[in-house]
């Protein structure tokens, strides 16, 4: 009796586990319908329900106080019997309820459905306090969908007042627009800020910037952006205007401007909301598609403020005081929820008094509809703290609180402008935004005199020299742009000031007046230049030091003299000194932040000086006297900390101790850190409370498994990364039920060269249970990842990642001891991304070893296949993502249809050379999400869909689609001869480069197959020579319709036509809107006759270094008849290095380009460009009338030659050429035309400048033009006298100049300039000199590339310091043979805002300077496509990767001699 008893229950426990894990796994899929926007099922709703009731009875089972009477217990025997019985019956009856619902639970389709919408409108749901019952928003949200589905739309605007709701609304957008699939991507940014939008685009791109500059990260983002397809970016609150351009959308600012709409990239489409119209127009958003948000109307604002405060108007002494509450809100949604909430627990006389409130103006700039009823929230607070709190977050802005607080702030501008209203009347606050410039160049000392805050958040350049402020407790000074020196008296007029923030200043000598801030308790320095740092200690009352992010080479002998300090700050300083004596005098510090590579200095004896160890023992002894720490940030390049610290590592709350120096890394600010090399008694107290966890270089620690570490399994552990260990021979060795990692969500395994698994033996429940992310690479001897009770765990697994295991066999082990029940397959519920690369023994996902040679049926699963993935094996059903690289499997897919992935949205190909095909025909239907296709390097692939043997289910399936396929890449693929099947039929981007075996791109067989495509990218294809190969239909009558607007052709030197006859009656390319072609030396022609007739959209026109095309337009039929081609839409028209070119056609024609803003016309010896004064007769008639394109034009590059006639057609050139903005100007080799002096005099508009081959001085432009660029190619020598056009220049590019041996000569100077470029001046041994180099202050970008004489960038004379170069954030230095330093200056060299640097083919470059050098944001070096983690300084990290290449290059010479 007992046996059974104990057997049932037994059985019962092992269901309900079943039970709860498919519960589990159905909830998962519900989730993911409901975030797709789909209706769960019914029956997948019941089942839900009744599991959860079967699941209450089972714990109401275990429950059941009768199991302490049914004990084997040797008394009250009857009572024993019965209630065995009547339990073990029950745990029967209900383990049958189970299994019914485990097998019930198998849903075979999805568990949910897309709802049908009227006309795809939005349908609104129950009332909320966001998307209220409205009709004026339900209208409008319906007109912006209409709007973004226009095919002519691409920038859409929404304005309205401050608190009408433009937020909620975009929410909405993003929400309703992935609802309905309308785009592939949607990224929604709430903010103005360049930087954060660029960081929340790139999120959404899936793009990491780490550390770079603002420009930078913009171009990447572009280029990024240019490879996905329909992406719809959201921009909320514009304030002011943003130039697109510098948060990597290529869309010109200029369009709306010029009357071009139509220039604008086709895979994208963008849209903002602002206050104001303008703003929005101004940014090329077109009328028709700018929408204003018109405030709610009476009954709405009632509606809406009633259901807010629904309870309260319950009372009738209330009811009738709601609607007026509601209408003196002015039908703001803001308004009305701020003022409703601040009520929704008041009494009478609160909304009585609120009543008369609402009378009340507010202030002009705000509007009292708005001003009052958040005033009248502000002061419902319920406390002081909560008022000081929302004003202080106002006050200094998000980004400052969230890094002080570590915590994630949202607050609407409208809130925050009432805020700062009050705090300025009621606190006497000064505040400044980003978008001020100069804020106190026009400001008085009356200005601040009463202030008690002042915050300027803006572009300063100029301080008074002294600030008198009584009652200024706070300021806050961020600079944006350069590094500012303080003058010396600045600090004297503000004694009681307790809290000082500044950003970006230039403080190597702290202000003298900094010594009267007696009372100041917070000190904050980001981004400045520390050097003598005296005085300091003279803020004795000091309690916070921040130096984040400055340029702190030795810390400051007085800050020991800070006793009352409690926290210090010294992190990504580039520390590198810590005198002796200055820690242990800081007894209140309870934080101290120094992650930072630092050479501990010693007070000990001679013995202790010589062992670098013992140094630093002697400095980290110190910590000993911090008996208040309870936060340390520290990196320790010992091994020995002192052992009688351990103490002190109880205390801490929160740490982040890295214990070697090999790499700098830190998964998260927020966690609890620990990187070792080795381990000891203290480092296992830490380990413990660790929350992330790397073990780096851990062979000296001799360990076979991690759990070696911890023998409680890691209770707290989220990340763990172990790198390069030749001991670990597994993860984890499960033992006894242990519980293991509990709580760990990430896992990276690197270079374990013993590694044969993850884990050994049963996995315990919960082991595992939070884990997302695997990441397994270089792992030699791995035969296998998973095992079947792993994968049991691995419920919330979203990415696996193994790369490089060359042993690996399979990723999921199986063996006899597997036992499968009805064939079960092993499902991975969760996974979304799957990337395998270099796996050359991987041949089937799941990995069986049965202890024989043989292998057969094993355990109720089916004979392993040949493919590597199996059907019945293993399935997928959430998998977004399929990356397979460098893998010797011959098929993918088993000849199933694979519906184990029918959720696969991506799926890249890479390096697999013996696939001969990617799919079966009959698998088309089984991949119905697949949006991406992207398939590189299988050279034994001949067709991507192959057909299978013809069948009868074969027939069925012939037309099935991929019906989400948007994006289709083929690269470097040598037999693949047709490129486009029928299947591809939804596909909207092809781009196929280096396809070896291609001729004709489309054949005729599918000209009504491509009417979907709209990009279309074909490059480097040797035999291609047709792109569409059309036949005519005598029985077609109405001829198909592309959306074709983007082509881009290149590299296709067989290539003799784009079309291979009209396609006038078979297809029509209405909506072509870009054209670019270089490289195909076959072309003659461009288009057909009727195609450009059609081209009413067409606005980019790019023709370069196709030598034997004679003229753009075909002339077939020879008509002599006099053609009117009209390109209303053309915005920019290049023809470059097209010897042949005698016109636009072989005729007689007239071109009109009324739309034209950018033209460039170089290297066309046979074109006439503009027409002449008088009527000459001509074979070929000229490009353009001056008077009817000139006017209109922005940029214009063009041939000297060219120019001249230009000038003599008109006579007043000045009248013509006021919208130009730039002006490039070429010579060819044997020309000598006059300088077109007159043209640049002329141009009062001239921003840029391009001069090629052209003697350069200060004599050819108008001395009122400021140039903002310019860039100077093949000049055969440079003017040295004064440069005056130089002052303002912000971006100089020099190319190609032998005769540059100075960049700056010493009666010139470059204050204004951002960014310099030279490429391939060998006349230059140095760049600047250290003197000179003062005149670079600003500059921001530095690239050096080709110039095979140049030594050293910065030269040093006269003893001058390198002071200079302060603002530089990206360095290139790329192929420079000779160069051996950057510079040769002893002295310290500061670079605080250096973020980027690159360094290629610099063979002689071993030092970056010879003195101290302090680089306090850099974090990494790309050389080549590697990039190399900054170790210690920068110096040393250049030198070490000079030893390893030349170590790497004498290893090659040693080979290349071991050959011979």
């Amino acid at each position: 009796m007992c046996f059974f008893y104990k057997c049932n229950l037994k059985k019962l426990s092992k269901d309900l586990e079943d039970l709860e894990a498919a519960r589990q796994r159905v909830n998962h899929s519900i989730e993911e319908a409901k975030s797709n926007g789909e209706e769960i099922e019914n029956d997948v709703l019941n089942w839900m329900k009744e599991v959860n009731q079967v699941i209450n009875k089972v714990n109401m089972l275990h429950n059941d106080p009768n199991h302490s009477k049914a004990g084997c217990y040797r008394w009250d025997f009857p009572n024993l019997i019965y209630h065995r019985h009547q339990l073990s019956r029950r745990a029967t009856k209900i383990s049958l309820d189970v299994t019914q619902k485990l097998q019930s639970g198998k849903f075979d389709c999805r568990v949910g459905y897309n709802p049908r919408h009227q006309e795809d409108f939005v349908s609104f749901s129950s009332p909320s306090p966001k998307d209220v019952l409205l009709a004026s928003r339900r209208s409008f949200l319906n007109n912006i969908l209409e709007a973004l589905k226009d095919p002519s739309s691409h920038i859409i605007g929404v304005y309205g007042l401050s608190g009408v709701g433009k937020t909620y609304l975009l929410e909405e957008v993003d929400r309703f627009a992935q609802q309905l699939k309308l785009f592939n991507l949607v990224v929604l940014a709430k903010t103005s800020n360049i930087e954060f939008i660029l960081e929340v685009i790139a999120e959404g791109l899936g793009l990491k910037f780490d550390m770079q500059s603002i420009d930078a990260r913009a171009i990447r983002l572009k280029k990024k952006m240019k490879g996905k397809e329909n992406i719809l970016i959201i921009l909320d609150d514009i304030c002011g205007t943003l130039d697109l351009q510098k948060v990597g959308i290529p869309f010109s600012m200029t369009d709306s401007h010029t009357g071009n709409h139509n220039k604008k990239p086709t895979n994208f489409k963008l849209m903002m909301s602002s206050k104001s119209k303008e703003n929005l127009l101004k940014m090329g958003a077109p009328e028709n598609f700018t929408f204003r948000l018109e405030p709610l109307d009476d009954t709405e604002s009632i509606d809406l403020f009633q259901f807010m405060v629904v309870d309260v108007v319950r009372d009738h002494r209330i009811k009738s005081l709601a609607p007026q509450l509601a209408l003196k809100c002015a039908g703001l949604p803001l308004a009305i929820t701020t003022v409703a909430r601040a009520l929704v627990n008041k009494d009478i006389n609160y909304w009585e008094n609120a009543v008369r409130q609402l009378e009340d103006v507010g202030p002009e700039e705000i509007g009292a509809s708005v001003y009052i009823p958040l005033e009248l929230s502000y002061n419902s607070l319920e406390c002081d703290e909560a008022r000081t709190l929302l004003l202080l977050i106002a006050v200094l802005g998000f980004q400052k609180v969230e890094f002080y607080l570590e915590v994630i702030i949202e607050m609407h501008n409208m809130v925050r402008e009432v805020a700062l209203n009050i705090a300025s009347k009621d606190k006497h606050v000064f505040v400044k935004r980003p978008f001020s410039n100069d804020s106190m160049r026009n400001c008085t000392n009356d200005s601040f005199r009463n202030c008690s805050q002042i915050i300027l958040n803006c572009d300063i350049t100029l301080l008074p020299q002294r600030l008198d402020c009584p009652n200024l407790e706070l300021l806050v000074l961020s600079n944006s742009k350069f590094l500012l020196e303080i003058p010396d008296n600045f600090f004297e007029g503000m004694v009681k000031l307790k809290v000082l923030h500044l950003t970006k200043f230039n403080l190597c000598q702290l202000p003298s007046s900094l010594c009267c801030l007696s009372d100041l308790r917070s000190l904050s320095l980001f981004l400045c230049v520390l050097e003598n740092m005296e005085g300091i200690g003279a803020l004795t009352n000091l309690q916070f030091l921040n130096f984040f992010g400055s340029s702190l080479i030795s810390l400051p002998s007085q800050i020991g003299e800070l006793i009352h300090l409690k926290t210090l700050d010294c992190n990504q300083t580039g520390l590198q000194e810590i005198p002796p004596n200055i820690l242990s005098c800081l007894t209140e510090l309870e934080e101290l932040k120094c992650r930072n590579f630092i050479i501990w200095e010693s007070n000990g004896t001679a013995s202790e000086m010589e062992s670098p160890d013992l140094r630093q023992l002697s400095n980290l002894a110190e910590l000993r006297q911090l008996s208040k720490l309870t936060t340390l940030e520290l990196m320790v390049g010992t091994d020995d900390f002192p052992l009688d610290l351990q103490w002190m590592f109880k205390k801490l709350e929160r740490f982040k101790i890295h214990f070697c120096y090999h790499l700098m890394e830190f998964y998260s600010e927020t966690l609890n850190t620990l990187h070792i090399c080795c381990t000891n008694a203290h480092i296992e107290e830490l380990m413990k409370r660790a929350e992330a966890l790397f073990l780096n270089h851990s062979s000296s620690m001799a360990l076979e498994n991690v759990n070696q570490l911890n023998s409680d399994g890691f209770p707290l552990l989220e990340v763990l990364r172990i790198r390069f260990d030749s001991s670990l021979k597994r993860i984890v060795d499960t033992h006894l039920g242990q519980i293991f990692f509990p709580n760990l969500e990430k896992l990276e395994i690197f270079g374990l060269s013993m590694l044969e698994e993850i884990c050994r033996g049963p996995v315990a429940p919960n082991s595992f249970r939070k884990l997302t992310t695997i990441e397994v690479i270089n792992c030699f001897k791995l035969k296998h990842l998973l095992s079947p009770s792993l994968i049991k765990e691995l419920s919330q697994l979203v990415k696996i990642h193994v790369s490089g295991c060359g042993s690996l066999e399979g990723i999921v082990f199986l063996n006899d001891n597997y036992a499968s029940v009805d064939n079960e397959i092993i499902e991975f519920v969760s996974l979304k991304t799957l990337e395998l690369d270099h796996l050359h023994k991987l041949d089937n996902f799941c990995y069986y070893n049965s202890g024989s040679s043989e292998i057969t049926e094993y355990q109720g699963l089916e004979p392993l296949s040949s493919a590597l993935f199996n059907s019945s094996q293993v399935a997928f059903p959430n998998l977004h993502s399929l990356t397979l690289s460098k893998l010797d499997v011959e098929n993918f897919w088993d000849d199933n249809q694979h519906i184990t992935m029918f959720n696969l949205k991506t799926l890249i190909v890479r390096d697999c050379e013996n696939i001969k095909y990617l799919f079966l025909s009959t698998m088309v239907g089984s991949f119905k999400n697949l949006r991406q296709l992207e398939i590189k390097n299988c050279r034994s692939m001949e067709e991507i869909i192959a057909k299978e043997k013809a069948n009868s289910d074969v027939t069925a399936l012939e037309e099935v689609l991929f019906s989400e396929l948007k994006s289709v890449t083929l690269t470097d693929m040598k037999n693949l001869k047709t490129i486009w099947h029928f299947q591809f039929d939804k596909v909207e981007s092809l781009a196929v480069k280096n396809c070896e075996s291609l001729v004709v791109v489309f054949p005729s067989s599918t000209q009504n197959r491509i009417c979907n495509l709209e990009r279309l990218k074909i490059t480097d294809c040797p035999l291609v020579e047709e792109i569409f190969k059309l036949t005519p239909s005598d029985q077609r009558r109405i001829e198909d319709t592309t959306q074709l607007k983007y082509v881009f052709l290149e590299t296709l030197p067989k290539l003799k036509k784009i079309w291979s006859m009209d396609p006038n009656g078979v297809l029509n390319f209405h909506d072509l809107e870009e054209l670019h072609i270089h490289q195909c030396g076959s072309l003659e022609h461009v288009f057909p006759l009727s195609v450009v007739i059609c081209c009413s959209k067409l606005n980019h026109l790019c023709i370069g270094d196709c030598k034997e095309i004679v003229a753009v337009i075909e002339n077939e039929e020879f008509i002599f008849i006099t053609q009117q081609f009209e390109l209303n839409a053309l915005n920019t028209l290049t023809f470059k290095d097209l010897p042949k070119l005698k016109g636009f056609y072989e005729g007689k024609y007239t071109l009109a380009c009324p739309s034209l803003g950018v033209m460039t016309v170089l290297g066309c010896p046979s074109l006439t460009v503009f027409k002449t004064q008088e009527p000459l007769m001509l074979l070929q008639e000229p490009l353009f009338v001056v008077e009817e394109v000139i006017p209109h034009l922005e940029r214009l590059d063009i041939m000297i030659k060219d120019a001249n006639l230009m000038i003599s057609q008109t006579e007043n050139i000045g009248s013509l050429v006021t919208n130009l903005k730039h002006i490039g100007l070429y010579r060819s080799e044997n020309e000598e035309e006059a300088f077109p002096r007159e043209l640049l005099q002329s141009a009062c508009s001239l921003e840029s400048c391009s001069f090629e081959k052209i003697f350069l001085d200060d004599r050819l432009l108008n001395e009122e033009i400021r140039l903002k660029s310019l860039k100077l190619s093949h000049l055969p020598k440079i003017y040295e006298g004064p440069h005056l056009l130089l002052e303002f220049i912000g971006h100089l590019a020099v190319e190609y100049c032998p005769s540059l041996t100075n960049l700056i000569p010493s009666c010139a100077s470059f204050n204004s300039l951002i960014s310099l470029e030279i490429t391939n001046c060998n006349g230059l041994i140095s760049l600047i000199t250290s003197s000179m180099g003062k005149s670079l202050g600003k500059l921001e970008v530095m690239k050096v590339k080709g110039c095979n004489s140049l030594e050293e960038i910065i030269t040093v004379e006269n003893n001058v310091d390198v002071g200079l170069l302060l603002n530089l954030e990206v360095l290139v230095l790329d192929s420079l043979p000779n160069l051996n330093k950057f510079s040769s200056s002893k002295s310290r060299i500061y670079l605080p805002l250096l973020v980027e640097v690159e360094v290629s083919e610099c063979p002689l470059l071993k030092i970056f300077s010879e003195g101290m050098l302090s680089t306090p944001n850099l974090w990494d070096i790309k050389r080549g496509e590697l990039y190399y983690p900054l170790v210690g300084s920068l110096n040393n990290t250049i030198g070490d990767i000079f030893i390893f290449e030349e170590f790497c290059r004498s290893e090659e010479r040693r080979l290349r001699s071991d050959e011979r």
